[in-house]
């Protein structure tokens, strides 16, 4: 299994198994308490991360002005730029777009997102697909995600 990195090409790529994933560190995201980031992989500036949020912990949402950021609800409801989003949902946000998230309080959540660099463009707003993954999609996520969880509660519970 290969990590991404800038000196691991993307066809090296191989998948990240649950065990993997686990044993990637959470790191706290400094500024926003109760919100860690877990990094799976990187290509340069292409970025693949997990972000765990205790009930009601957010992030401001910043704009990335020179990367897109897609965002996968995998676990609770997230609130995305004002739009709550279920388990299973979506989100785009295009480059140099605000997006504030909040973890709906009462569940939690944890998102992956990824980083894509993209040539200069004007910011616009953001836009949520209400369109939903696959339930072998979900289930395939929510079974990784579970695996991780799990194990992370167990040396921190």
């Amino acid at each position: 299994m290969t990590i991404m990195s800038p000196a691991a090409p993307m066809e090296n790529l191989v998948g990240l198994r649950p065990e993997q994933i686990d044993a990637q560190p959470w790191r706290p995201v400094a500024g926003c308490g109760g919100v860690r980031v877990k990094e799976l992989g990187r290509h340069g500036d292409l970025v693949y991360e997990l972000l765990r949020y205790d009930d009601g912990a957010m992030t401001p949402g910043d704009p990335h002005p020179a990367a897109d950021q897609h965002i996968w609800v995998l676990s609770g409801e997230a609130e995305v730029a004002g739009h709550n989003l279920p388990s299973g949902s979506y989100a785009y946000v295009p480059a140099g777009a605000s997006h504030p998230i909040r973890a709906v309080a009462g569940t939690g959540c944890v998102l992956q997102q990824t980083h894509v660099p993209v040539a200069s463009r004007v910011a616009e707003e953001p836009v949520i697909h209400p369109g939903r993954l696959s339930e072998s999609t979900i289930q395939q996520y929510a079974q990784q995600v579970a695996a991780m969880v799990h194990a992370v509660d167990r040396r921190h519970g």
